[in-house]
């Protein structure tokens, strides 16, 4: 019976380090939501910013359709892949106790890559006006 134990409560995890309370393992998976969701923002902004190129670029119309669905397909696929990987990170980010450093590191990338892409929007609107 003794060998059994529960960690639910005042318990350890891995290598002797205490269970993280259910407090902050919601903060954690609300830094995830907060995480997928400017990750959508950002691939959206870059799926945005690859056709008004293909726009700017003067190609051929029927291109841009299949340059469209691919990148979303693509997009798509490698957004759930991020929400997976970002959901096990932030996982073990609350269990080391390292919850904050991994989140302003993972949405200070996200944000850097949305605001790329938005600037990169910016500049094809002017090439092309």
């Amino acid at each position: 019976m003794g060998v059994l134990k529960s960690t639910r409560s005042g318990g350890t995890g891995r290598g002797g380090r205490p269970e993280p309370g259910v407090l902050l393992q919601v903060i954690g998976y609300l830094a995830w939501l907060v995480e997928c969701g400017v990750a959508l923002g950002a691939f959206y902004f870059w799926w945005m910013a690859l056709q008004d190129a293909y726009v700017a670029a003067r190609l051929d119309q029927f291109g841009y359709a299949l340059l469209s669905d691919s990148l979303l397909v693509v997009f798509g696929l490698a957004w759930l892949i991020l929400v997976i990987v970002r959901e096990r990170t932030y996982r073990l980010a609350v269990r080391d106790g390292r919850l904050r450093q991994r989140f302003v590191r993972d949405l200070g990338v996200t944000l850097a890559l949305l605001l790329i892409a938005l600037v990169l929007i910016w500049i094809l609107a002017r090439l092309v006006a």
